[in-house]
């Protein structure tokens, strides 16, 4: 077995699944539409693996039937999650063909356990952001924390959004200590 990277893995897997979604799609419509163009009331679309996630503002009764019909006629599953930790009016709906899935994960499994972990995490962080919380005091100061309310979304590496992003750090000054998430 060839060496490779969790991040190609997951690249490599996420290209070949993305050409398999876009041909589902011209099976039964139009030459020229892609995947992504196809998915009903689909927003900020993007691929992952083995699961094409699009990120809406909400869904009511009509849209849940419209993407219900349009999976079931290209043989694809849904799941729908909220909140999803992207953005905090957004939910996350994972669009899967399940032999795919499978097959993907069956993939990772066979490069070991440490690699297949290593797959969970880099599809969590590569599906989700990351929310911090803003504390007053120190924890390593003995200083009691205060939650401030307030909350940092870092969405690094999140389908063109904020890609090259500093770390939540670097775009805080502190005037006196606080930590985010557990991190001073």
């Amino acid at each position: 077995m060839a060496t490779i990277t969790v991040a190609q893995f997951i690249g490599r897997a996420t290209s070949r699944y993305r050409q398999k979604y876009d041909r589902t799609v011209r099976r039964h419509r139009l030459d020229w539409m892609d995947f992504g163009n196809s998915l009903p009331d689909g927003d900020h679309v993007f691929f992952v693996g083995p699961y094409v996630i699009s990120r809406p503002y909400g869904l009511n009764n009509d849209q849940v039937a419209k993407l219900l019909e349009w999976s079931t006629q290209h043989g694809l599953e849904f799941r729908i999650n909220a909140p999803t930790s992207w953005h905090p009016s957004t939910i996350r709906i994972s669009i899967f063909k399940e032999e795919w899935r499978k097959d993907f994960w069956d993939q990772a499994e066979q490069h070991g356990d440490a690699f297949y972990m290593g797959v969970v995490q880099g599809v969590y962080e590569r599906s989700h952001g990351i929310i911090h919380r803003v504390y007053r005091g120190s924890l390593w100061q003995g200083d009691r924390r205060q939650e401030t309310g307030v909350y940092i979304l870092d969405t690094r590496g999140k389908h063109g959004i904020g890609d090259s992003s500093l770390p939540v750090t670097a775009l805080l000054s502190a005037i006196e200590p606080f930590t985010i998430g557990g991190t001073e």
